[in-house]
């Protein structure tokens, strides 16, 4: 995961404004507003990741943000896509979670500000489903995607299933930014498959560029929990 809180100028455009008001709404790609509110259990989600254009990230550029306590923005799971019986999907070929045909029991962990962690062979610690490479760098005013994990193992003949997918970003630039709910980019844990463990999926990125942050929320971007068991095969 990545998270950047910068402070600084700003200009913004004039637009019209963006109410979330007690409901969902789901977007993706670059807006800007004059204020955004999401207010009352409302949830603004980025939509989930195809693998084409600007799914899976939203940027928003206004004069205000508010996300009240009862609220939230939402790309959790929304990033990088588990594969199935492979490796995960990622920024590139080596930040997804090893895992699948040529490995029998777990998978690893998708990679984003760190490499992913390693899966182990049942019932010892030999290194099974690697982790993926780590990419991006919390000096620059730039964020991405969480990369997937890796399926289960499946060289034993049957299904490794899907890794977790890794979070989606999300980028907040306004003059006045207030979060009182929660901004959510976690990556998804990985799943059980036939007695065999998928890797988890890394947080994705968020960034916060204001003249005046008031953050008294929460900001989760943290990597999904590999599964966890062993059948002693």
């Amino acid at each position: 995961m990545t998270l950047l809180v910068l402070a600084g100028l700003l200009q913004t455009a004039s637009a019209a404004d963006l109410t979330v008001n007690g409901t969902t709404t789901t977007m993706d790609g670059s807006y800007t507003y004059d204020n955004v509110y999401v207010i009352n259990g409302g949830t603004l989600y980025v939509t989930d990741y195809t693998g084409s254009g600007t799914t899976g990230t939203l940027v928003i550029n206004a004069s205000y943000i508010y996300v009240d306590a009862t609220s939230s923005i939402n790309a959790a799971g929304r990033g990088y896509r588990g594969v199935l019986n492979a490796n995960g999907e990622g920024y590139n070929s080596s930040a997804g979670g090893r895992g699948g045909a040529l490995y029998r029991d777990a998978g690893g962990g998708g990679a984003y500000g760190g490499n992913g962690g390693t899966g182990v062979r049942d019932n010892n610690s030999t290194a099974d489903g690697t982790g993926g490479t780590a990419y991006g760098s919390s000096s620059t005013v730039a964020i991405e995607m969480g990369s997937a994990g890796g399926a289960a193992g499946n060289l034993d003949g049957d299904s490794g299933g899907y890794g977790g997918d890794g979070g989606g970003s999300i980028w907040l630039q306004a003059d006045t930014i207030v979060i009182d709910g929660t901004i959510q980019a976690y990556g998804s844990a990985g799943a059980i498959y036939n007695n065999d463990a998928a890797g988890g999926g890394a947080g994705g990125g968020v960034l916060l560029y204001a003249a005046d942050l008031d953050c008294g929320g929460t900001i989760n971007a943290y990597g999904g929990a590999g599964a966890d068991i062993d059948d002693n095969g």
